[in-house]
């Protein structure tokens, strides 16, 4: 049992479907054997009696007149003309009058009639109806039956084995689709397996959407930005053709946009070479510096694994902070004009900054104690609003973000042939 779950659907679907309908055809052979008996030996019964009855009938009148040797000969012409294997007459004592054939033997089934001479009783016939042809037309009625059913199992095991091959290719397509870049093939030959194998292995917790957030009683709400600072882009704009530039703007767009939807963020251009994505509260998720900083070390791990399969350099800068945002902006825009100061604070931060990947932290969302528990940072030592540089999170924090990473990486990666963009 365990080694045929082991199987390929391609190997345990066509089997199940052809076991059943093998089972349903030797369940119809079962009962066409059991009704083609009792019709046999209705049959013969209804034979053997009515023929009993003709000898007789022919008998009487020769045994009245004691003729034996008529009513011999009677019994032999119905021997030579009928199914019977033999005859006999016996008197009222039951001494044979009379023999025609063999009227005992494996094959042979008796039966009788009385023979009358007006209201007295002379005597009986007995007639063997001799069944062998009968059961062999039977034996090979249910033998055409058993092959009938092998072959229909045979036709059923073919057509589900078409159809459960390309299932499993489906199945293969979406296990290779899912499974973790570098990580080794479960030696399972059942597809399911190996997906379920495969669905195992992805950070379905950093994956997992989030109910949205009802808005707050209060006019503003606290709301973390990430600001990316597109420092490779910005000297690329002047020497790339239009075409590849455009290739390259995307390939930036794909892997922040990638990142933020991970983590619920919203993604704006508010600078030159500059993106920021902002992050509201939302229900189990995180504080919105945790999730800030994960989409953070998300970018950063991309990028570096998009630069191995590119000919142009990814050089990101990234730095995070805290502001207060306006639930409505039309009738408000103070929050706006601060938000703004925050932005261009960090983006002095990140142009500052000549190493890349870089994540900078802002004092602001170095007091978010969930990103202080799981952050290892190195001080900067420059009294500016950028204290500090995030190396990286807590080992299951850097473990999830990582496979998050491979995944976008081998959705996003540049197609073979498609240039440096």
């Amino acid at each position: 049992m365990q080694r045929f779950k082991s199987l390929s659907l391609s190997m345990q679907l066509p089997l199940l479907a052809s076991g059943c309908a093998l089972l349903v055809g030797l369940c119809l052979l079962w009962l066409a054997a059991t009704s083609s008996e009792y019709l046999q030996n209705e049959r013969e019964r209804l034979y053997g009696e009515s023929l009993a009855r003709q000898v007789s009938a022919t008998v009487r009148e020769a045994l009245q007149r004691g003729d034996l040797l008529s009513a011999r000969a009677s019994l032999q012409r119905f021997v030579d003309s009928s199914l019977a294997g033999g005859i006999t007459i016996r008197d009222v004592e039951g001494m044979a009058m009379g023999t025609a054939g063999v009227i005992s033997g494996p094959s042979l089934t008796q039966y009788s009639a009385p023979i009358r001479i007006g209201e007295d009783t002379a005597g009986e016939v007995l007639v063997a109806v001799d069944s062998s042809a009968g059961q062999e037309s039977r034996w090979r009625f249910l033998f055409s039956l058993l092959a009938l059913a092998a072959a229909l199992s045979l036709l059923v095991f073919m057509g589900t084995r078409f159809l459960a091959q390309r299932l499993s290719a489906s199945l293969l397509i979406l296990d290779s689709q899912l499974a973790l870049p570098g990580s080794n093939a479960p030696d399972l030959e059942n597809e399911v397996s190996r997906l379920q194998r495969s669905v195992e292995a992805l950070p379905l917790d950093m994956l997992r959407g989030h109910a949205p957030v009802p808005a707050a009683a209060s006019e503003f709400q606290q709301t973390t930005i990430l600001f990316v600072h597109l420092a490779s882009l910005a000297r690329y704009v002047h020497t790339l053709g239009e075409s590849n530039l455009h290739r390259y703007t995307r390939r930036l767009q794909q892997i922040v946009q990638a990142a933020a939807q991970c983590y619920r963020g919203e993604l704006l251009v508010t600078r030159p070479f500059g993106l920021i994505v902002s992050f509201s509260p939302q229900p189990n998720a995180g504080s919105e510096a945790l999730r800030a900083a994960s989409c953070a070390r998300l970018i950063a791990l991309i990028s570096l694994g998009l630069q191995e399969r590119t000919n142009l350099s990814l050089e990101l800068a990234m730095a995070l902070g805290q502001c207060e945002q306006g639930m409505d902006q039309e009738k408000d825009i103070y929050p706006q004009l601060h938000l703004q100061g925050a932005i261009d604070e960090l983006r002095d931060a990140c142009l500052n900054h000549d190493r890349y990947p870089a994540i900078l932290l802002g004092e602001t969302a170095l007091a978010d104690e969930q990103l202080q528990a799981v952050a290892e940072l190195t001080e900067d030592g420059e009294e500016d609003a950028i204290v500090s540089e995030l190396l990286r999170l807590a080992d299951e924090q850097e473990t999830l973000i990582d496979h998050q990473a491979q995944i976008i990486v081998e959705r996003i990666k540049p197609r073979q042939g498609s240039g440096g963009a």
